[in-house]
């Protein structure tokens, strides 16, 4: 009789094995580069725009505008806002404004 040969599967190799295994190799690092904006040409630095102070008051000329419109929104809300009269209210106001503020420097 012939021998017949038992045909197994290969053997696994036990983690006991004397063989080296290779070892993993680390992916090597990659930079990403970042997107730089192209510099802008320098701009000083200020603060928020600084007011005109008229010389005689001591009062800026925005202060100064802002009395004058409220002093001619109350004459034109005195004569009812009739259309009509907004440049004399106005310029009333602003006589009116300016006496004042030459009244607190004197």
């Amino acid at each position: 009789m012939a021998e017949q040969k038992k045909q197994t599967a290969p053997r696994k190799k036990s983690s006991a094995s004397t063989e080296a295994k290779p070892k993993a190799t680390a992916k090597p690092k990659t930079t990403t580069t970042k997107k730089v904006a192209p510099k802008k040409a320098a701009v000083p630095k200020t603060s928020a725009p600084r007011a005109r102070k008229t010389a005689a008051s001591g009062v800026s000329e925005e202060m100064r505008l802002h009395m004058i419109r409220e002093a001619a929104y109350y004459r034109a809300l005195h004569r009812g806002f009739g259309g009509g009269a907004e440049t004399e209210d106005w310029c009333a106001a602003e006589r009116e404004i300016d006496v004042m503020l030459g009244k607190l420097t004197s």
